[in-house]
């Protein structure tokens, strides 16, 4: 698991002109004439937890018992006396909690990472087996010419013995996926197009499945609405389940409520509410109506389901409101059916946003109500790490939340409760995750070790919504756990505080006591000893001298987009790519004001979807923060090579692209100052620009760092970096 390609694909977006719209209130809060509105919860009420509630951890218990129950008999049906059975029990038994399961971020499908390889090299011929070994392999490994045959083979022979809808939509999914490894066209498509169709017709007679009984509401809405396969559901589909009549009318009032509310944001766009236009207004507030009107129906039919009420925090936010009506209303309304019920509280923590009206203050009394909600056995308390991941975002930089007065205390005592509190397996591996990122930015150095010890060194995919567009690696905090986390590092602390307090000369000799006698594990002592030329780089950089970034020395980067390694005869360069067109480092180097850098690199390969590859130089860049501050680009098509701002659009006219030779170049030194507040780039000695810089953001030149890097690069591009060079100007 890693967060690379997420955190790339928005520096490749800003670097080629894609532009993420901004979300914006509607036309505000209103209250309907003649209605006084009573007086409603503030985010920092209590979140109260009423004994008998419903908890996301006993929904994943009864839908556990569900599969035990319905799917597991049918699956290992005929498996009797096969010398197999036994790890293909252990394989099913892994793997069908997971089917379905959200990490307690709410966002990421867990990273399943179970292999059936092995059962099917044994001699094991199970469609099941069969189907589900290709599906696991679709982010990695997944060969569709292949593949895709197996598992409509597969397919085909589970139908000619299981008959029952609610099963067979169990078989389907992997084949109405939407992944990159299906072709756009052909029999492929067509194929899948017909499993969807037959997907849809099973969904729409579970009503009447005897697999589904009255204790079962909770599950059969998830089942038909909860489509767990990163693809949205085909259109018509909720109008199509309640023309089936099968199905609970509150099901289908809620699917079709919720469908309402993205019509509603489809007419409106998304714009800031001075840009919509008056037929943009009339269609969201015609179809945030219709919403309104499902889901309080849906709700009234059944308060003690979670789902129509979580959705109306939604309606609220973006019209007009009923007396005594708040978003905060009917999240307590939905929190009361099942306590810790995921999209409440990210519905909810949305609405106390600034540009919806709310503030950071509102985002942190919410999440510090969270925690102070107790319940350590739900995900409710996580409220408060959401809360400081989202405010860190906000702040564009994530280390200024911990020092907000507070939060790093609260921080620190949430996860000493999380570390002894019971949980499941996977809810505990999610908490460590989350307990080793936060300790990390709080310095908690000996909690953040217990946590990687008890996940045997491993992030699960829970911190990826936090880690969205940070700057770092799951492989630099663990490390940085395991260095600090011994008592017996005192010397290794204090390098640290000495090099974060800008005194990386002080931090040298210490960093060279922890070596001495180290006898901990090579790899660790090998990120000891790039502490230690880091510091030693750093102490050259601010006497004044011109310093060589190491490029021999792989691991001292931060290896943020694809694989890095030194390679013989090429330099450091790509071993493997993640196929987001990106290949991106960093290097911490705290470059001042003022500075200049220098850097030579080759690129084998050429651009892809059409667009010609750029070469990137960037500083200013914050690791706690989004991306370069400035970043200049090399663009190279068969024309020549031509420079200009990486953050600026192919569109955008007050930044043009300077042609500087009439040739591709396979070598390119990039050039890179900034002094007196002017920024000067030069491609191969010729000056692109020298003019006012352009910055974004709030650089921290201080604490900041520089990258090398290439985007739009077709799969078997590669940069090779020779050389880089800083120097810190007077």
């Amino acid at each position: 698991m890693n967060n690379k390609p997420i955190l790339c694909l928005a520096l490749a977006g800003a670097l080629t002109g894609g532009v993420l719209p901004a979300a914006a209130p509607g036309r505000g809060r209103m209250v309907l004439p003649g209605l006084v509105p009573q007086r409603a919860q503030g985010p920092g009420d209590p979140v109260v937890f009423k004994a008998g509630t419903a908890t996301e951890g006993g929904w994943r218990e009864q839908e556990t018992r569900w599969m035990e129950k319905h799917l597991l008999p049918v699956i290992t049906k005929g498996w009797e006396g096969q010398p197999w059975r036994e790890e293909a029990l252990k394989f099913v038994g892994e793997r069908l909690p997971r089917m379905q399961y959200l990490s307690t971020w709410g966002s990421a499908i867990v990273d399943f990472k179970i292999s059936g390889a092995s059962l099917l090299a044994a001699g094991c011929k199970d469609p099941w087996i069969r189907l589900w070994e290709a599906w696991d392999r679709q982010d990695e490994g997944f060969d569709a010419e292949k593949d895709l045959p197996v598992m409509f083979q597969a397919l085909k022979e589970i139908r000619e013995t299981v008959k029952e809808p609610a099963l067979l939509r169990f078989a389907a999914l992997p084949l109405i996926q939407q992944v990159p490894a299906y072709p756009k066209s052909g029999p492929t498509m067509e194929r899948r197009a017909e499993i969807t169709e037959d997907f849809t017709k099973w969904t729409g007679s579970l009503g009447k499945s005897p697999c589904y009984g009255p204790e079962d509401a909770g599950q059969l809405y998830r089942h038909v609405r909860g489509i767990p396969t990163r693809r949205t559901a085909p259109a018509g589909y909720a109008e199509r389940l309640e023309e089936a009549g099968t199905l609970p009318v509150w099901i289908t009032d809620s699917m079709i409520g919720e469908d309402e509310i993205d019509r509603a944001w489809k007419k409106r766009g998304t714009k800031f509410a001075g840009e919509v236009t008056e037929e943009g207004w009339r269609g969201f507030e015609k179809h945030l109506a219709l919403a309104r009107k499902r889901l309080t129906a849906a709700w009234k039919a059944r308060p003690d389901q979670p789902f129509a009420a979580a959705s109306m925090i939604t309606v609220v936010m973006g019209g007009s409101r009923e007396s005594g009506e708040s978003e905060r209303l009917w999240f307590n309304r939905s929190t009361a059916a099942c306590f810790d019920y995921r999209f409440a509280y990210h519905k909810y923590e949305y609405s106390l946003v600034p540009r919806w009206g709310g503030s950071h203050e509102d985002m942190l009394a919410f999440g510090f109500a969270c925690m102070d909600s107790g319940h350590l056995e739900t995900d409710a308390p996580l409220g408060l790490l959401r809360a400081v991941s989202e405010v860190g975002k906000e702040l564009n930089a994530y280390d200024k939340v911990y020092a907000i007065p507070g939060v790093g205390e609260r921080v620190k005592k949430l996860n000493a409760a999380l570390l002894k509190a019971a949980a499941t397996p996977q809810d505990m591996a999610d908490r460590r995750s989350h307990i080793m990122l936060d300790s990390w930015f709080l310095r908690d150095w000996e909690t953040g070790r217990e946590a990687l010890n008890a996940n045997d060194g491993k992030f699960t995919p829970a911190v990826d919504g936090r880690m969205f567009k940070l700057a770092t690696t799951v492989v630099k905090i663990g490390t940085d756990l395991s260095i600090f986390g011994l008592p017996e590092r005192a010397a290794a602390r204090e390098a640290d505080e000495k090099e974060r307090s800008g005194d990386p000369a002080a931090a040298v000799p210490l960093w060279k006591k922890t070596l001495e006698g180290f006898d901990g594990r090579d790899w660790l002592k090998e990120a000891i000893q790039a502490r230690l030329r880091a510091a030693e780089l750093r102490r050259d950089y601010l006497e004044g001298q011109w310093v060589k970034v190491p490029v021999d020395h792989a691991k001292d980067w931060e290896q943020l987009q694809g694989d890095w390694d030194v390679v013989k005869d090429k330099g450091f360069t790509v071993t493997r790519e993640f196929g987001t067109g990106v290949q991106l480092v960093s290097y911490p180097l705290p470059l001042g004001e003022q500075f200049e850098l220098r850097a030579k690199v080759r690129l084998s390969g050429g651009g892809a979807h059409g667009r010609p590859p750029c070469l990137m130089l960037g500083a200013g860049f914050n690791p706690c923060s989004y991306f370069s501050a400035l970043t200049v680009a090399a663009e190279i098509t068969e024309e020549g090579v031509s420079g200009f701002f990486g953050e600026n659009s192919y569109n955008n006219p007050h930044s043009p692209r300077i042609q500087v030779s009439s040739k591709p170049a396979e070598k390119l030194e990039m050039y890179l100052r900034r002094k007196n507040g002017k920024l000067t780039f030069a491609i191969n000695g010729a000056t692109v620009f020298e003019d006012s810089e352009e910055t974004s953001g709030d650089p921290d030149w201080e604490n900041g760092i520089l990258s090398v890097g290439a985007c739009q690069l077709a799969d078997d591009s590669r940069l090779i970096i020779e050389s880089v060079e800083a120097h810190r100007l007077p």
